[in-house]
């Protein structure tokens, strides 16, 4: 996100941190308005997958170990379907116009 380009670590911004983010870009901001904690698999997913599993703990800790959160702009949030994504959730935002960026640590 060029907005924040030299000024945030979007892959070390923590929920809690992102007013103080977003005031860096306009001090104005009292309230969460540029940024959106998006869960790339949606929850209506990932429980779906963890009723359809096994039910063994290890068949769920996979389950949950390969969802992703994301920060997206809210305008591209609102470009998103809100549920029932399918299984290619690149796929979903590439549709939607969005690039998720990887997190170099974590990748």
């Amino acid at each position: 996100m060029k907005l924040f380009e030299g000024k945030v670590n979007l892959h070390e911004l923590q929920y809690a941190d992102q007013i103080k983010a977003e005031k860096m870009i306009d001090p104005s901001i009292k309230r969460r308005t540029i940024l959106k904690l998006e869960h790339k698999t949606c929850v209506s997913d990932i429980w779906a997958a963890i009723k359809a599993s096994s039910g063994e703990v290890e068949a769920i800790k996979q389950i949950l170990d390969s969802m992703q959160i994301v920060w997206v702009l809210v305008e591209e949030d609102n470009r998103l379907q809100r549920s029932k994504r399918g299984n290619d959730h690149d796929e979903v935002y590439e549709k939607a116009g969005i690039r998720v960026l990887k997190n170099p640590v974590t990748s």
